[in-house]
């Protein structure tokens, strides 16, 4: 099912706790953020930016870039089962590139990362390729390339005045990034989310209240090379992050789903 080429955060009503005021589009302290499908060409290459800083930059991985951007592939088949999104934050009139993340509605095995380049590239036994292989594919979503700016907060280049010293809260940037995978597995109907994340990652995952199982892990004790294949339960997670108390955070990553409880309420 083909998502909306743009989409904003439908959270409703506008109220105030904790300090944080939202409504259709998240605000908080004067910043507000936005999720939305990416379609022009300065969109894709702030997305691909952000990719070469974090993966390659950051982790060393080897994989092709140029101009100081990351790409591949799946960045030229951008259709109703490849969906790539970005998460905005805006101060006044400028915009701002927070993160972003690729989505996979696989329609068949041989469309998976974790499938061809994950497998080509020799990173997940075959034995745990065949047992993935066995499974409906039509059952999960496949999320890849999952970015956000790195630190607690970003601080605009230009910001002056001293209410924007605190900058964008990347932490809210990475829930609306979530917010994007929710939405495309509401409308596709699949609750499952196969994630091949670097250890560090795998680490904020389980400090985040994911609920996943790892299918494969490798020298996860490398910060930058180790990391493993999982699969999320998405409704079990946001339901998880509520139990533990942080409401803002599920409501959050639910802000895109038409029924919130309805999805939530899912047991896989």
């Amino acid at each position: 099912m083909a998502i909306d080429t743009q989409i904003a955060s439908q959270i409703t009503g506008n109220k105030v706790q904790h300090g944080e005021s939202v409504s259709r589009i998240h605000r908080l302290r004067g910043h507000r953020y936005m999720v939305q499908r990416l379609g022009s060409f300065e969109q894709h290459a702030a997305y691909q930016r952000l990719r070469h800083e974090a993966f390659i930059d950051r982790l060393g991985w080897d994989i092709p870039a140029t101009d100081g951007r990351e790409y591949d592939q799946y960045d030229l088949q951008e259709s109703a089962t490849i969906l790539s999104f970005g998460v905005f934050g805006k101060k006044y009139r400028t915009e701002y590139f927070l993160g972003g993340v690729r989505v996979f509605a696989l329609s068949s095995w041989d469309a998976s990362m974790t499938m061809s380049e994950f497998r080509d590239a020799g990173m997940i036994p075959d034995p745990v390729l065949e047992k993935l292989a066995s499974r409906p594919c039509a059952d999960l979503i496949e999320i890849t390339r999952l970015c956000v700016k790195r630190g607690s907060h970003f601080l605009p280049p230009a910001a002056l005045l001293a209410e924007e010293a605190e900058g964008f809260n990347l932490a809210i940037a990475r829930d609306l990034a979530y917010a994007a995978v929710y939405k495309v597995a509401e409308e596709t109907g699949r609750y499952l989310a196969l994630a091949l994340v670097h250890s560090s990652y795998l680490q904020l995952m389980k400090r985040g209240k994911f609920i996943f199982e790892v299918l494969h892990a490798h020298n996860l004790s490398d910060r930058r090379q180790g990391y493993a294949l999982t699969l999320i339960d998405l409704p079990a997670t946001v339901r998880a992050i509520r139990a533990h108390g942080d409401r803002d955070r599920a409501n959050r990553m639910l802000a895109l789903c038409q029924d919130k409880k309805a999805f939530e309420a899912i047991h896989y």
